[in-house]
């Protein structure tokens, strides 16, 4: 009897052990999805209207030592989805500027409700990205790691934001970072899109985690390397003069109006919107362009 109740203790003294040292525990993952979100909500700061575009060269490293670093690969999505509800919601914070909806005969609850909610999704919808890419870079690290793991993992984010692209909800790409405060960088999208950019900011990111991780320098070498390069070239571009022919020329005049949709729509706004755009269209004939660019559904 004395031994059955002796086995009884020892597996509840196992389970209480178990339970303790769950490799999901919530006290041990707080602080660090609270890091992954803080980094998230960095790297939304270098969009506009902040556009502290610096940011985005080194807001993704945490993460990616924090996936290498996870002990399962469900913690390493856990900290992808994180990192990237903090980047993606902060980016994406315009969206909650459609309420109010009541000019559409919605009442205020409902209009707040359907705005948080788009939010919420399109955010979730980014998160997922860097929570798929976080898991894949965990379980590449399981088999690789340096200068394979570093062009591997910057190539899957550049592939799954090649998907993510293919839907109408993908607005917050990493190259959107470095849009419109760093020109000299923007120059490499003549040469190939926004690709350049997403793959170098993600070499340099890499290389910065993997200088923390393995400890040696010829990692961060490697991300000053890439970072002098990439604005080298971004440089040598916008150094370029191209011969132009007045003859090949045209003279584009825009109006914008800045009236908000919830005033537009409504009796009053209809006509000061009709007002306003006719005003801009005939200042501009007036000095003879050849061309006068309304916004999307100005009228």
């Amino acid at each position: 009897m004395k031994l059955l109740r002796k086995k009884l203790d020892t597996s509840v003294n196992r389970g209480t052990s178990t339970r303790k040292t769950h490799p999901f525990a919530l006290k041990r993952h707080l602080l660090p999805a609270l890091l992954m979100l803080g980094a998230g909500i960095a790297l939304g700061a270098s969009l506009a209207p902040v556009s502290a575009w610096g940011i985005a060269w080194i807001a993704v490293a945490p993460l990616w030592v924090a996936a290498v670093k996870s002990q399962t690969l469900k913690e390493a999505m856990f900290f992808g989805l994180c990192w990237g509800i903090g980047y993606h919601g902060t980016a994406l914070s315009w969206v909650v500027g459609l309420h109010p909806l009541t000019w559409l005969g919605l009442s205020w609850v409902a209009s707040i409700t359907i705005a948080t909610l788009a939010w919420c999704t399109v955010a979730l919808w980014g998160a997922a990205l860097s929570a798929i890419w976080a898991g894949g870079l965990h379980y590449l690290s399981q088999s690789s790691r340096g200068g394979l793991r570093l062009v591997v993992s910057a190539a899957l984010w550049y592939g799954l934001e090649w998907v993510w692209n293919q839907s109408p909800l993908w607005w917050t790409a990493i190259a959107n970072s470095q849009s419109p405060s760093n020109g000299t960088l923007l120059q490499l999208s003549s040469l190939s899109g926004a690709d350049a950019i997403a793959f170098g900011i993600l070499l340099v990111n890499g290389a910065l985690a993997e200088a923390w991780l393995a400890r040696q320098g010829r990692f961060l070498l490697v991300a000053i390397l890439v970072f002098l390069s990439l604005h080298g070239l971004g440089w040598g571009l916008s150094q370029r003069t191209t011969a132009i022919n007045p003859q090949n020329t045209a003279t584009i005049g825009l109006v914008q109006g800045n009236l908000p949709s919830r005033f537009k729509l409504s009796p009053s706004g209809g006509r000061k919107s009709v007002s306003s755009y006719e005003q801009g269209y005939r200042a501009l004939t007036d000095q003879n362009v050849d061309a006068v660019l309304l916004p999307e559904g100005a009228l």
